[in-house]
């Protein structure tokens, strides 16, 4: 099969151009929450965190845009520069508002870009040498994200009593397995291309295994319906 089958009209280049809105639509609505706790976040550090956080998630989106101006959609995808920018946007429902607690911007921040740094490792190795270079990239930066996030939420989870965190971590995981499962919908026609290296099924059940793998040793438990995605 030919490694350049994204640049024709076609199921390639459509899962592609989905794969890329969503993640880059996600990045760029996660980087505007983000941004809104840099002024809101309890201890200066962590101030200084969500800004250097929302920044590079946006820069991310801003890197990640370009890709879709190459392929040819059936119905084209602009770049948004503002959340209003287009009609139809792709990313978890909860980055659409604001965050009203620094529980809820952690285990958002926890949530969202672990899934985002799950499905961009499947490009890594892409035939699409635009795609792998630019997701080569943005996984390298997110091990800092990573620590910060999850170093927060389980702070923050430890000193709650056993319940206060679980519903809002359930809550939020299946909003981001349903964003994540459309995301993913197309990979195994992008991995017969070269393009990924995983089945929609198999990033899921990534994302699921490090998810449990931070939440280890917490009493937060997630639902078997949940975890089944």
């Amino acid at each position: 099969m030919s490694q350049d089958r994204w640049t024709e009209s076609g199921p390639v280049a459509e899962a592609l151009g989905t794969f890329v809105a969503a993640v880059a639509d996600a990045k760029f609505f996660l980087g505007r929450r983000v941004a809104e706790w840099s002024v809101g976040a309890p201890e200066l550090e962590s101030a200084v965190a969500c800004a250097a956080v929302a920044q590079e998630e946006l820069g991310h989106a801003r890197v990640l845009y370009p890709l879709l101006a190459d392929l040819p959609l059936r119905t084209p995808l602009a770049p948004l520069e503002r959340e209003d920018g287009r009609a139809v946007v792709f990313c978890p429902e909860f980055l659409r508002q604001p965050w009203r607690s620094w529980l809820e911007a952690v285990v958002g921040l926890a949530l969202v870009d672990t899934a985002l740094t799950v499905a961009l490792q499947a490009a890594t190795s892409s035939a699409h040498e635009e795609l792998a270079r630019r997701a080569c990239r943005i996984v390298e930066e997110e091990r800092f994200h990573t620590v910060f996030a999850w170093g927060r939420v389980r702070a923050l989870v430890s000193r709650l009593p056993a319940d206060a965190g679980e519903s809002l971590i359930a809550t939020r995981l299946a909003q981001v397995l349903r964003w994540l499962s459309d995301a993913t919908a197309g990979l195994g026609v992008l991995r017969a291309a070269g393009v990924v290296d995983a089945t929609g099924d198999a990033v899921r059940e990534r994302y699921l295994t490090q998810v449990r793998a931070q939440l280890e040793g917490l009493e937060v438990q997630i639902p078997e319906p949940v975890a089944a995605g």
